[in-house]
């Protein structure tokens, strides 16, 4: 009977235990069954390495970073609420505005102003000139000495030396007109000198009568029917007109025959058209 309780015994511990196991694991399978499997663990690492082997940049960042880095939005020009970006977009804008070339105002020219400047100026013609240094002379000095030097020229027993000093503007040195005229003829054989940076330049010369215009400063040539204006250096010519201006005077021309030309004598000589044509 003890022997019978023994085995019972032990058979019901055998079964509790199987239950218990059995039981356990099928809820650890079930449990299991519920998650996905387990991969490695790379929380802790990077491509760097692992957290234990990846060197530590925080400070080369924190020391490499500019302390007063904002936004990017904040740089962006467009971005709203952006002053700065507005400023320096009108700051662009207000350079590009000052390096423009300013705009002209337009001139209202009437038909007759171009008609009268197409006239005068596609007729004008450049006059070869021709120049010398001369040592720094001062133009009442040497227009002296070119005055000695045209009375003491041969063969004036039949033509006579004349000359004429014209100032055609106050800021530049007056023209000078000489040479020899004929006995009993209007024409005068002439050439034309100016003075500028002790430099002497020698115009034009012509066998003519010369008249001229106080108002427009034109010099014209009666027989070749030809006019001039003076620019620094040079005469352009232009042709004349068939009718000249009411205005137009005969040049005046001074014989020299007999008298001493002097700088402290030239006066008499001088005819200022900025004075209106009257002599100085």
């Amino acid at each position: 009977m003890r022997v019978y309780q023994r085995k019972t015994v032990k058979m019901i511990l055998r079964l509790h235990l199987f239950a218990a196991v059995f039981f356990a694991s099928f809820f650890l399978l079930a449990a299991c069954g519920g998650r996905e499997p387990a991969g490695p663990d790379t929380s802790r690492e990077d491509s760097g390495g692992t957290e234990e082997n990846r060197p530590d940049t925080s400070k080369e960042t924190r020391e490499n970073t500019p302390e007063d880095v904002t936004d990017p939005a904040e740089d962006t020009p467009d971005s709203p609420g952006n002053s700065g970006g507005k400023d320096a977009a009108e700051d662009g804008r207000d350079e590009e505005a000052q390096d423009a070339p300013e705009e002209l105002p337009e001139t209202d020219f009437s038909p007759d102003d171009h008609k009268a400047a197409e006239i005068l100026y596609s007729k004008l013609r450049v006059v070869d000139s021709s120049y010398q240094y001369v040592n720094d002379y001062a133009w009442d000095d040497l227009y002296t000495l070119l005055a000695g030097v045209v009375q003491t020229t041969t063969g004036l027993d039949h033509r006579k030396p004349v000359m004429s000093i014209v100032r055609v503007d106050p800021s530049w040195d007056p023209l000078l007109f000489i040479g020899l005229r004929e006995n009993g003829s209007e024409t005068c054989r002439f050439e034309i000198y100016s003075m500028d940076g002790g430099y002497l330049y020698r115009l034009l010369s012509f066998d003519d009568v010369v008249y001229y215009d106080p108002e427009t400063r034109f010099f014209y040539l009666k027989n070749a029917g030809r006019k001039y204006i003076y620019a620094p250096h040079v005469l352009l010519e232009a042709a004349a007109e068939s009718d000249w201006s009411s205005h137009t005077r005969e040049l005046p021309v001074w014989d020299l025959t007999g008298f001493k030309v002097s700088v402290d004598h030239l006066d008499p000589y001088i005819l200022d058209l900025t004075r209106g044509g009257g002599s100085e």
